[in-house]
This record gives C-alpha cells, sequence and structure tokens, in this order.
C-alpha cells in the first residue's frame, strides 16, 4: 500500500528542518542598498502512485491531486485494472524498479515481499514524527488484525487504507415486483433459486451479477469467499493441493451455475466496475461482492438509492 512516500515526505521534512539549523546567522547591513536576490524556489517533488481500479481509488486520485496541489507537490496515479496492476507491481518490485514511490498491496503479498527487502520499513518513520502529528495520526486507532496482516515481527511494512469482507446485496423493487423475500441468513441453494426467479432477460432484467473476468484481482477474489463458504480449502496443512474434493467442485460447480442460468450475457467481461454499473442501474437483482462497494451503489448517479 506505501513504499517510498513516507520516506519522501518525511525525507523532504527533515531536510527543512537542517537546512534551517545550519543557515548562518544574517549579515550586518550593508552600507550600500544592495539589488534583492529573488529566494531560490524549493524543489519540486513528485509521487509516484499506483493503484487498483475500484471506486475508492477513483475518489482518492481526485483527492489526493488537490490536497498536495498547493503544497507544489505533484501527485501522479496510475488507476489501472487489478490484474494489470499485480502483474506490473510484482515485476517493478522483483527487478528493483522506482516507478512507483506508493501502491496498494494486499495480505497475500506483504509479508513475502517485505521479507525480500521489496518494502520500505515504516517504524523509523513514525519514530521520527513529532509527537503531535503521531497524536494526530491516531495509530492505535487503526484496526489491529489489518496491521497485523501487513507487518513482519511486529514491523509494518505497509498501512492499511481500505478494509472489506463480502456482503449480499439485492433490489428490494425487484424481489417486490416478483413477491420474492431475501432470508435473514440466506444459502446459496437459496441464492441461486432467487437469481433464476429474477431473471429476466426479456426485460433486461440480470438475476445476479457477479465478477466473471479470470484472475486474481477479478473473479478470483469473490470466488474464494464462496470455497470457504462450501468449506474447501486450495492446500492442507501438508501443503498439498486441494483444489480437487467435494467442496472445491461444489464451490466452481455454485459459482458457473449462477452466472450461467442467471447472470449478464457477457460473462467473461465483467469486473467488480462493469456489476457495480450494472447494479447501479437498477437491472440486476442480487449482487455478490465486496462491502467496499455499498457507497458506490448509494451515491447520488445510483438508481438503487436506497432501494
Amino acid at each position: 500500500m506505501k513504499k517510498k512516500l513516507w520516506s519522501t515526505m518525511m525525507g523532504a521534512v527533515i531536510t527543512a528542518l537542517v537546512l534551517a539549523a545550519c543557515a548562518s546567522p544574517a549579515p550586518a547591513p550593508a552600507a550600500e542598498p544592495a539589488a534583492a536576490v529573488p529566494a531560490a524556489e524549493a524543489p519540486a517533488q513528485t509521487i509516484n502512485i499506483a493503484l487498483a481500479n475500484n471506486p475508492i481509488s477513483q475518489a482518492l486520485s481526485k483527492l489526493a491531486k488537490e490536497k498536495y496541489k498547493a503544497a507544489g507537490v505533484t501527485v501522479n496515479i496510475a488507476v489501472l485494472p487489478e490484474n494489470d496492476l499485480r502483474q506490473k507491481l510484482t515485476t517493478e518490485a522483483s527487478t528493483g524498479g522506482t516507478s512507483y514511490d506508493m501502491f496498494f498491496i494486499g495480505p497475500y503479498e506483504a509479508a513475502s515481499w517485505a521479507k525480500n527487502g521489496w518494502l520500505e520499513n515504516l517504524e523509523p518513520y513514525f519514530k521520527a514524527m513529532p509527537a503531535g502529528e503521531l497524536t494526530a495520526y491516531d495509530r492505535p486507532d487503526l484496526i489491529q488484525g489489518m496491521v497485523g496482516s501487513l507487518a513482519v515481527d511486529g514491523q509494518s511494512f505497509a498501512l492499511p487504507f481500505y478494509g472489506e469482507s463480502s456482503f449480499i446485496m439485492y433490489n428490494k423493487d425487484l424481489f417486490a415486483a416478483k413477491g420474492l423475500t431475501m432470508p435473514d441468513e440466506p444459502t446459496w441453494d437459496q441464492i441461486y433459486e432467487l437469481a433464476k426467479k429474477i431473471n429476466d432477460p426479456a426485460n433486461g432484467i440480470v438475476g445476479m451479477t457477479m465478477r466473471g473476468a479470470p484472475g486474481w484481482g477479478m473473479s478470483g477474489a469473490p470466488f474464494v469467499t464462496i470455497v470457504n463458504a462450501f468449506g474447501g480449502k486450495f492446500y492442507d496443512m501438508n501443503w498439498n493441493a486441494t483444489v480437487d474434493t467435494p467442496e472445491q467442485r461444489a464451490a466452481w460447480a455454485m459459482y458457473k451455475n449462477i452466472l450461467r442460468d442467471a447472470g449478464q450475457p457477457d460473462i467473461l467481461s465483467y469486473t467488480y466496475n462493469e456489476c457495480i454499473a450494472l447494479m447501479q442501474s437498477g437491472k440486476a437483482g442480487i449482487y455478490y461482492d465486496a462491502t467496499s462497494i455499498a457507497p458506490a451503489l448509494e451515491g447520488a448517479e445510483s438508481k438503487v438509492q436506497a432501494k
């Protein structure tokens, strides 16, 4: 999530303090007036950031540029599809690339990347922060489980920007039109049956939308949660692959059946952005994805706001 931004920004602050402390005393006024010499401009600061393309990143991209513009900091933000981002960052990190100062990273990579020396240890920067800044940052307020997932031996190598779980979203108007009710704790079999009943291709209504594009950051992310729900795993305690088990097969079958029998027509092209747009349009009955998507569905541009 964060790599060199801390060192870039803190380095700039420390350098400014050192220069101020080491400046020579002002000379006595000259006998004759001298021409004024323009003060040297502070060196420009540029920060390059790479983010996964989702609503939170899109909002951050706009806010960050506005936030630091007044301070003379140029913020370049590349918002990339998650599959592309992961591949690009892995290549950059493993080959010593310096294209990005700061980037999104998750618990799946943080520990191994830190041990490989690809991430900056953030602890020295926290220790160097003035007491007032450290208090304002309120580090203990961060969710400790998330902090721990991005640390090695108690040392933070990345910091949480946002966290998420997964949940079922459904369009209450479409359910009411069909006389259907969503159970408080639905099973996947119940979700599947409800999706089929909502599905109405003739009227442009999709029973249920989920990511279909291949890749870990695409369909892989929600799929693994369904594997968990069915009791499946990817490895046993001895690191033997367990992808060919009844539990894994049941999860694969459920994901496939939902999208085949009640999903969007162009399944393989759908990332979370396409799924969000479909749900926002009011043309999807059910959507399973990350909880961080909820604000996009409640925004002013969404047709399912409060629905």
